[in-house]
């Protein structure tokens, strides 16, 4: 009886503080979206499992330094609360388009634009931008996923005015949907991974499987990096080459083709305070000078992710810095007895030459009308459009070795 007073007095605050409420005649559920402020960031966290990566000191991290807005709705069943959504909202620049790559006229293009646009499309992207594996969004057990993303899309289109979107990127989900008539599966996108043999101790260990050729290749790479070393770097020394390890990361960023979002300088300063022992962050000097970096992130489950890295591009071809980061964080997973290594998205084929296999991701779009729904056809296609090519993935093991993700 007082947990049913207690929900019913939660849910009336919702409505007297003046959250945007509603539910439409096609849903059940209501949704409510909250900033994750004094009350409201108790509420949020108590609806999530302990430890979720959901939690509010999560979002707050990136809210605060990173370059995306977030949104944040709480999904009722009548009284009960049974889901938390949580979306990123990513400018695409319509500069980026070019007409030729829209397949249709100019002049078909103006007469299809909304009065209203703007030169930037915004994008929703239920999930993380910025790390790889995360669902964004809990949603309690007994509960149809399709249902609750059907009633928030529902609630984004009837409040289109204050929240203008081009459609609704649903990013690495961990299980398939239901049938959807709004929800469109997208299974073209990948990422390499890569699952390391237990038998393996070190370095040479797994050197000792490779093919010959990939063998010699893997012994130049590493000698250039000799007169190199690798640091890891405590807060302090964050907090001392701040700027140059932003510098190094926008020398890779600028080589992207589409930016989700950036982040800020203070990103990976913040990012150990929050995550501790489960973030390494390496610097790579030449003498005193560094020239690149790596950070490691550990999710308890036996997974490494190598996460952002930096690069001064006029040392690359030197010391192949780019291989020799990859080489580095196989060996970091090995001596922390880790069982993959999430390598993300970019440059599949030179993953796949070390090892790592692409893994298919489950992604849903909705997309909106007219140019709306033209330009973010255009931005899925920019952005995970290169995995639908035909990719020669290569296999660095010999052929007694077996290796499966």
């Amino acid at each position: 009886m007082q947990i049913r007073i207690i929900i019913q007095r939660i849910f009336t605050k919702f409505l007297m503080l003046g959250y945007i409420c509603q539910s439409s005649s096609k849903s059940t559920f209501t949704l409510s979206q909250i900033d994750l402020k004094e009350d409201n960031l108790l509420i949020w966290d108590k609806l999530l499992p302990d430890n979720h990566h959901l939690k509010s000191d999560k979002i707050n991290f990136y809210k605060e330094n990173t370059s995306v807005e977030s949104l944040t709705f709480i999904v009722w069943d009548k009284k009960e609360q049974i889901a938390a959504i949580y979306l990123q909202k990513s400018k695409f620049p319509l500069n980026q388009i070019k007409i030729s790559d829209l397949r249709i006229s100019l002049l078909e293009l103006f007469t299809k634009c909304d009065e209203n646009l703007s030169c930037s499309l915004d994008v929703l992207v239920c999930g993380n931008i910025f790390k790889s594996n995360q669902e964004g969004f809990y949603i309690k057990e007994g509960y149809c996923r399709v249902q609750i993303f059907e009633a928030l899309v529902e609630f984004l289109e009837q409040n289109e005015k204050t929240k203008n979107f081009a459609g609704l990127l649903v990013k690495e989900c961990d299980a398939p949907f239901d049938i959807s008539k709004k929800l469109i599966p997208f299974s073209q996108d990948i990422s390499m991974q890569m699952c390391i043999d237990p038998s393996w101790k070190n370095m040479g260990d797994y050197a000792s499987v490779l093919d010959k050729k990939y063998r010699s290749r893997y012994k130049k790479i590493i000698a250039k990096f000799d007169s190199l070393t690798f640091t890891e770097l405590n807060i302090e020394d964050i907090k001392l080459h701040q700027k140059r390890i932003y510098e190094l990361y926008l020398e890779v960023l600028q080589n992207q083709t589409v930016k989700l979002g950036e982040i800020k300088p203070t990103y990976f300063l913040e990012l150990k305070k929050l995550l501790g022992d489960n973030l390494q962050v390496f610097g790579v000097f030449k003498y005193e000078k560094l020239i690149a970096f790596s950070t490691h992130i550990f999710s308890g489950n036996g997974q490494m992710e190598i996460h952002y890295i930096g690069i001064d591009y006029t040392e690359n071809e030197n010391y192949n810095l780019y291989f020799n980061i990859l080489y580095f964080g196989l060996s970091e997973a090995i001596n922390k007895h880790q069982n993959k290594i999430e390598l993300g998205r970019t440059a599949e084929v030179a993953k796949s030459s070390m090892g790592a296999k692409p893994v298919k991701k489950l992604n849903y779009l909705y997309f909106k009308k007219h140019i709306y729904k033209l330009s973010f056809k255009l931005w899925i296609e920019k952005l995970i459009g290169s995995n639908n090519a035909e990719q020669e993935f290569r296999n660095p093991f010999s052929s007694a070795t077996k290796q499966s993700v």
